[in-house]
């Protein structure tokens, strides 16, 4: 079984502000969880961790179970990734509320350090 056919899990992080040119990092991973975990350590993908150092919060607002890298790319590919964020779709509220659930969890992160 080729690595683009190996089923998995596209997810997308929203960064509370923009880090560089973006908003958003969409990602692929066999083990969701673990890859996450990666990221939010500085051990992922480097705009991620442009995003952390930059104190920005990063969070995992929407995932498509069952999936291989063809719909990655096919995601990326569209350019659209405000379209695909819940946070970004539903406005203002949502990104107060995903801002304030990022700021709880870099509290309690601060405070297990």
């Amino acid at each position: 079984m080729s690595r683009d056919s190996t089923i998995g899990t596209v997810y997308l992080l929203h960064f509370d502000s923009l880090v560089e040119h973006a908003q958003h990092y969409l990602g692929w991973a066999v083990d969701v969880h673990d890859r996450v975990n990666a990221h939010l350590a500085g051990k992922g993908a480097r705009l991620v961790a442009v995003a952390l150092e930059r104190g920005v919060g990063v969070s995992l607002v929407r995932t498509w179970p069952d999936a291989d890298r063809h719909l990655e790319r096919a995601l990326k590919r569209r350019n659209n990734a405000r379209g695909l964020c819940p946070v970004c779709v539903e406005g203002h509220n949502a990104r107060a509320a995903a801002s304030m659930r990022a700021s709880r969890r870099r509290a309690r992160q601060a405070g297990r350090a």
